[in-house]
């Protein structure tokens, strides 16, 4: 893969993260279960800078707590130190921290 392709990928994804916690696509509602569902693989899981590791299950929970509430916490996190990893023709693994 060519380093422009690349640039332009990253650019893309890091647009889109941190996806649980800015929601333009979502107009004039708060996000619900579903939504966050549908955006994750049955597989996934977080690392934790503790070093846990944090089931699917366990973010949705998560999730579904922070934004049924009546004002949900504003955005605090600043990510940082993006890496980009191609695993397959069509498929990227974006990496980063959360802080």
């Amino acid at each position: 893969m060519n380093a422009k392709i690349d640039a332009d990928i990253l650019s893309q994804l890091i647009a889109l993260e941190p996806i649980f916690h800015r929601f333009e696509h979502l107009p004039e509602r708060s996000p619900r279960r579903a939504d966050f569902v549908s955006m994750m693989a049955a597989g996934f899981f977080e690392i934790g800078a503790s070093g846990r590791l944090y089931s699917r299950d366990f973010i949705l929970e998560v999730l579904e707590e922070r934004f049924t509430a009546s004002a949900p916490p504003p955005d605090v996190w600043q990510t940082s130190e993006f890496r980009l990893l191609q695993i397959s023709s069509d498929t990227w693994l974006l990496t980063y921290l959360l802080q």
